[in-house]
């Protein structure tokens, strides 16, 4: 009986020290979900700096604080999901997408900080969703750049995107994760 009373306060004490060392630890290098208290400063300082990257010039109206409260995209009405990469104990990159059905989905930011770039982390955070929505069914996931972007173009191909078809402003890169 005492054993038992042991083994149980052992367990207790144990699982109360993983949430409390798990919630206030520092991040370690690596991709974690979006956390509202730790990341939120974050994406919306990026998301004003590099607007013009991130957020089309059709999109007037797209309010990234919005989605990041809600966790709703504005426009499609379905649920976003926000992955940040962390080195240096601090957060350097982010990636959002959402399912437009249960076969679709689609990468709406990929974000690496300007000193972190050039070090695969958007390799790794697009390749982390990737397999999040192969292990959920999905069969086909869009991306979307400026068509100025070159940088971005050349690692969604090298990654395994193909050209779909650009508007003269934009380049739309689709990828097939049925035959991956």
């Amino acid at each position: 009986m005492l054993y038992k009373i042991l083994n149980k306060k052992k367990f207790y004490f144990s699982f109360i020290f993983f949430l409390l060392t798990g919630c206030f630890s520092e991040r370690t290098e690596g991709i974690y979900p979006y956390n509202a208290k730790k990341d939120r400063d974050f994406i919306l300082k990026k998301t004003a700096e590099d607007h013009f990257w991130l957020i089309a010039d059709e999109a007037t109206g797209y309010r990234q604080q919005e989605t990041l409260d809600t966790g709703i995209h504005p426009f499609v009405h379905v649920p976003v999901h926000f992955y940040l990469y962390y080195k240096d104990k601090k957060p350097v990159a982010f990636i959002s997408y959402y399912c437009d059905s249960s076969i679709f989905a689609n990468i709406q930011f990929v974000y690496v900080d300007k000193d972190y770039r050039r070090q695969g982390i958007a390799e790794k955070l697009i390749t982390f969703v990737l397999d999040r929505l192969r292990n959920q069914g999905i069969r086909s996931v869009e991306i979307c750049t400026r068509l100025i972007n070159t940088g971005a173009r050349s690692l969604y191909e090298k990654i395994g995107f193909n050209y779909l078809y650009d508007t003269g402003k934009y380049v739309y890169l689709t990828y097939s994760l049925h035959n991956a």
